[in-house]
């Protein structure tokens, strides 16, 4: 029952349907609890904390986020944690922390060499080039998009298709980073694609 309600909450989150979404991850939060699931709880914490995100509501989404990437890191859950860091970097950027969205970006990275979720490890690349970017650090946020634009070209090479986090980012990888706008338009970036977990219970917003 709890991950019906979880998923059902992810659903409604994806289509804007905020209250629907709130009411549901209550729903989710009371079954894990009740059935003494600690994951399943930090998994409906960390899916709060994107809604909030969603929301423009980025101090109240961060504790959320910093308990849940603790929490899934405890657990093992590297992909669920990698993504916590990124919703953390998120709020950080958005909260005008770049200290502390550096070290986010630092944990995260750290996580991203023991998996081998592409896509997870091409959010974190795009996460950390937001990073660069917003503290000024132009030349090294170019460095990552010409890594990203790197991944692009090897993909379109083998007939495949390219990462959702690598398609977001081609834009600016064919963009002059030398203009006024790049840094702007790279910090709104989205940090995380849209994605079901392997388990399908945490569904990432942005």
């Amino acid at each position: 029952l709890a991950q019906a309600y979880l998923g059902r909450a992810n659903s409604a989150a994806l289509i804007h349907r905020f209250d629907a979404a709130t009411a549901d991850y209550a729903r989710a939060r009371i079954a894990f609890r009740e059935a003494n699931d600690r994951l399943g709880l930090l998994r409906v914490a960390a899916n709060e904390g994107f809604l909030d995100l969603d929301q423009n509501r980025p101090a109240q989404a961060l504790p959320q986020f910093v308990s849940a990437a603790e929490g899934f890191t405890q657990w093992g859950a590297l992909n669920e944690a990698i993504y916590a860091y990124l919703g953390q970097i998120g709020c950080d950027l958005a909260l005008l922390d770049h200290a502390a969205a550096q070290r986010a970006v630092e944990a995260a990275e750290s996580l991203a060499q023991r998996i081998e979720n592409a896509t997870t490890r091409e959010s974190v690349m795009l996460a950390k080039g937001r990073v660069f970017a917003a503290s000024g650090r132009i030349r090294e946020a170019r460095a990552i998009l010409e890594k990203i634009r790197k991944i692009i070209s090897e993909a379109s090479a083998r007939h495949a298709e390219s990462s959702a986090v690598a398609s977001d980012a081609s834009d600016f990888c064919a963009s002059d980073c030398a203009s006024g706008s790049f840094a702007s338009n790279f910090i709104l970036a989205r940090t995380t694609p849209a994605i079901a977990m392997a388990d399908g219970s945490l569904l990432v917003l942005r």
